[in-house]
């Protein structure tokens, strides 16, 4: 296991780039239908993998035997497929510590863009403290554990640390807290790819209230007058915006998809995309 630990060591050091490509988009546009309808047109898991794949094929790799029956080989024997989300996790927990200390401190310029933005912005203080468990989850469990482990990979998100954060919407501020410190941090913080869901802000709200209507969508949106719903839509697409407009001037690729058109369609166009990235 020692032996293995540093070849991953080794790898993370000589990458030259994460492999992470994110969807962008304002909270309820439709980032979700293509992504799933991206799984399903995907013609080979060779071309990427979701951070769930992610995790699961870190396991089978750690433990490639089967004995002695435990969740570990119920995992390699694809039993029971329905939990293999849950226990990779937790099956990775013991190596976050590990892990962290290899690759996290080069996202300490996003983590800190996102607590300059949580400071800045009216947000409750309950709500910040759920949108900083959702930050580090989505940090440790997709993208630093998926970083030490597979950092050759390619890896698809629906929604990931660029996209959670409101902080990268600053051209200047991101250049300062991210692009001018270390190549290792420049080079891991930057996505591989960016893939901008683009919605006028009213067909946002229409869909956001038909989301309201079946149930989904947090307290705090489900609570919300029609007039508070469209002002957060209007921030959400022009955050999305702004974000996009960031990944582009610090150079990473950047694919715009109209969400008005059928997902298939899109779908092809996130595939063709993907693929161009190498």
């Amino acid at each position: 296991m020692q032996l293995f630990a540093a070849e991953i060591v080794a790898d993370l050091e000589n990458s030259k780039q994460i492999n992470r490509i994110e969807f962008v988009g304002g909270s309820g546009v439709g980032k979700t239908t293509v992504f799933r309808e991206v799984i399903k047109q995907r013609p080979d898991r060779k071309l990427f993998l979701t951070p769930v794949e992610g995790r699961i094929h870190i396991v089978k790799k750690l433990y490639p035997g089967l004995w002695p029956p435990n969740r570990r080989s119920l995992i390699r024997l694809n039993f029971f497929s329905q939990r293999h989300e849950l226990w990779s996790r937790e099956i990775l927990e013991k190596f976050a510590d590990e892990a962290i200390g290899a690759a996290g401190d080069a996202y300490d310029g996003l983590i800190h863009l996102f607590f300059q933005y949580l400071n800045g912005d009216n947000i409750h203080f309950i709500q910040k403290l759920a949108l900083s468990e959702l930050y580090f989850k989505k940090l440790l469990y997709e993208v630093i554990l998926l970083d030490y482990f597979l950092p050759s990979e390619k890896i698809l998100f629906d929604e990931g640390i660029i996209s959670l954060n409101g902080g990268v919407c600053n051209y200047s501020i991101y250049e300062q807290k991210v692009m001018e410190r270390s190549m290792l941090s420049r080079i891991r913080s930057n996505p591989a790819g960016i893939i901008h869901c683009k919605l006028p802000p009213e067909k946002n709200f229409l869909r956001m209230q038909k989301r309201i209507q079946l149930g989904v969508g947090n307290y705090r949106v489900k609570t919300m007058d029609e007039k508070t719903l469209l002002s957060k839509c209007r921030k959400g697409v022009h955050a999305a915006q702004g974000i996009a407009n960031v990944m582009k001037k610090a150079g990473v690729p950047v694919l715009e998809i109209d969400l008005e058109q059928k997902p298939s369609d899109n779908a092809r166009m996130v595939i063709e995309f993907v693929k161009s990235l190498e």
